[in-house]
Parts: C-alpha cells; sequence; structure tokens
C-alpha cells in the first residue's frame, strides 16, 4: 500500500463474510442486521440496528483502522447517522428530505481522515476555539498525514476526505503532506489537552451542510469524531516526534493559525481575498448567513464574549430585514434567533 493510499484509508483489507440479512456483532452499534454492502473500491457492510428503538430506516456504519509504525495514520471513521435527527429546517434547506440529506452527509464523511498540523499559537489565539463555532481558512492550509509525537504545543488535527495528498511532490520530503484548497469551511468540535499541549479538532464541513450542523449541542457523528481524535491525542502524547516533521523546514509552514488573521481576528465566514472587495456573494455561499451567524454568535454568548457575539448577531438580523423587503410582511423571520433575542 502506498503512502498515498494511506492518506485515502484504502488498501489490502478485506470485506467481512456476511451476507444480506444476517444478524451480527458490530464492535460500536452491538447487534444489528446486515441491508446491503457500500458501492466503493472497498465494498463495507450497511447495516440496521436491531430492535424496538425508533429512527430513521436506513442505519449504516463504517469502521475502519490503519494499523502500522509511527510513520502511518491511525484513523476510524463511523457514520452514525442513524442515531442522529436528521431533519431540514422547517422552511427547507438545500440538504432536501431526510433521507436525501442522510446520504449527502453519509457520502462526504464515509472516507474521511485525520491530517494533523502542529504550531505554536500566539498569545490570545488558542482561546478563540471555542466548541461549535465555524471557521474560514482563507489560504491554501498545509498538513501531514503522519501521526507522531507533538513538535509544537499546539496540534490541529482535521477530520476531512478532500485535502489533495501530494506525496513526493516539490518540497515534500518525508512529510506527508497533504494541502487544503483554500476557502474551505471548518467546525471546531473539540478542545484537549494535557497543560503542556492542546489538541483543537477541526470537522471539515461544505456549505451546503453548515445549516445542518448549526446546532450548540453536537450530534451523533460529530461526539463518534470527538471520541476517535481524543484516542489519538491520548496515542500521540506516548509517542516520540517523527524527525521529518521535526524541523525547521516543515514547523515554517505551519506558522499560521487556522481561521484567524495575523491580528487574532476570525476570518469572516464570507472573506474570499479573490473575490471583489474580498466578499463572496451571499447568493454564492451556499448557505443562509444570516442563520449561520446566528450560530456564531450563541456560541460567542455561551462562552461569555459579548464583544464577539453582539455584531454578529446585529449582522444576522440586518440580513433578514433585508431579504424580507422583496418579500410579503409575513416572511420576516426571527424564531430562528431562539433564545438570543430574549
Amino acid at each position: 500500500m502506498t503512502d498515498a493510499d494511506r492518506c485515502k484509508l484504502l488498501g489490502t483489507y478485506q470485506t467481512p463474510r456476511c451476507y444480506v440479512g444476517e444478524q451480527v456483532i458490530c464492535e460500536v452499534r452491538g447487534d444489528v442486521k446486515i441491508v446491503g454492502l457500500t458501492d466503493t473500491p472497498l465494498p463495507w457492510p450497511l447495516c440496521t440496528s436491531v430492535g424496538p428503538s425508533p429512527g430513521p430506516a436506513v442505519t449504516s456504519y463504517i469502521y475502519s483502522d490503519v494499523h502500522g509504525d509511527q510513520s502511518q495514520g491511525v484513523a476510524r471513521r463511523a457514520d452514525t447517522l442513524g442515531e442522529t435527527q436528521v431533519s431540514p429546517p422547517e422552511d427547507g434547506c438545500p440538504g432536501g428530505t431526510p433521507m436525501q440529506l442522510h446520504e449527502r452527509i453519509y457520502a462526504v464523511y464515509e472516507r474521511c481522515a485525520p491530517l494533523f498540523r502542529d504550531t505554536e499559537l500566539p498569545p490570545g489565539v488558542l482561546e478563540k476555539y471555542k466548541v461549535g463555532l465555524f471557521l474560514r481558512e482563507p489560504t491554501f492550509c498545509d498538513t501531514t498525514y503522519n501521526l507522531s509525537g507533538f513538535i509544537a504545543p499546539h496540534r490541529f488535527l482535521f477530520i476531512s476526505s478532500s485535502a489533495r495528498c501530494l506525496d513526493g511532490i516539490g518540497e515534500d520530503r518525508g512529510w506527508g503532506l497533504c494541502v487544503f484548497q483554500r476557502g474551505r469551511i471548518f467546525k471546531v468540535i473539540d478542545r484537549i489537552g494535557d497543560g503542556l499541549r492542546t489538541q483543537i479538532t477541526l470537522l471539515e464541513i461544505p456549505p451546503d451542510l453548515l445549516e445542518f450542523f448549526s446546532a450548540l449541542e453536537l450530534n451523533d457523528l460529530e461526539k463518534s469524531f470527538v471520541e476517535q481524535s481524543r484516542e489519538t491525542f491520548r496515542q500521540a502524547l506516548e509517542m516520540k516526534p517523527l524527525p521529518e516533521l521535526d524541523n525547521e523546514r516543515w514547523k515554517q509552514r505551519l506558522v499560521f493559525p487556522v481561521g484567524v488573521d495575523d491580528g487574532g481576528r476570525y476570518f469572516p465566514l464570507q472573506f474570499d481575498p479573490m473575490a471583489p472587495g474580498a466578499v463572496i456573494d451571499p447568493a454564492q455561499l451556499g448557505f443562509r448567513l444570516a442563520r449561520v451567524l446566528n450560530h456564531q454568535a450563541q456560541i460567542h454568548y455561551a462562552a461569555g464574549d459579548l464583544d464577539e457575539a453582539e455584531p454578529l448577531l446585529a449582522e444576522a438580523i440586518e440580513i433578514e430585514k433585508a431579504r424580507a423587503l422583496s418579500k410579503p410582511p409575513a416572511s420576516l423571520d426571527f424564531k430562528f434567533f431562539g433564545e438570543v433575542l430574549s
């Protein structure tokens, strides 16, 4: 298996021996019933839970370990959407019906893998990474698929399937280089530390799924990734840094924080330095900006950060007012601002 294949979490694994209709024991879900196989290079069983509890008709779980030495990433990925409340907002969303939304999320996250970026954040920046917050990174972002000991006090652990693996290309000196295209959006789903080192877990969110993930409480899929990322953190604490990564040439590529500018300010979700005026047309964002800004405001309010929360909420209200100008007065919708307005 090549290093590039490791990044894709493919390899020489075999599909478990089972047949449709068979009841088996899943390592995570317990008793399940096999209902089919995924249409992927590595077919994997699809299953439904066995039991009386109600839920969506299709439940699937993919569980994969990549074992090896320190140069290999250790990843587990799971689709726990059968346990997640999947429903679009009351007035509709790009996700469509609950089943369409389920299939979309499954397609996005079935092949995700962990990537790592170690750095030393400037004073006061670590506190910017509040669980639940969305971040836009406007630049190309370097990461590695190599799991190793910490080479700096702060680690970003990305969960994604969209980074491009550039093994052996250009300057790569055994880095296991993977690069995110600019403009990616990530959600902070966890922050954990031992007093000396801190890991920030970032889940990449496609724009059309931002509203689905705009909840104050993490959903079951996010909780699953948090559990796996914390296990990876514990493993890393027991590992030594890789020499290929523990050098200044690699570290200099990682000096900037993610989603935060040089002055410690968040990049706006609609920011794009290549767009006219450096702002993306709201119609091209792929999500309703007012709803997502309201979510951002609520996260800041929960953390007691009024200076960040109040401008976002004011902007969300103004966007919603402007949207209603071209529609009947009854369409002005403030109900989604929730408790923030109370």
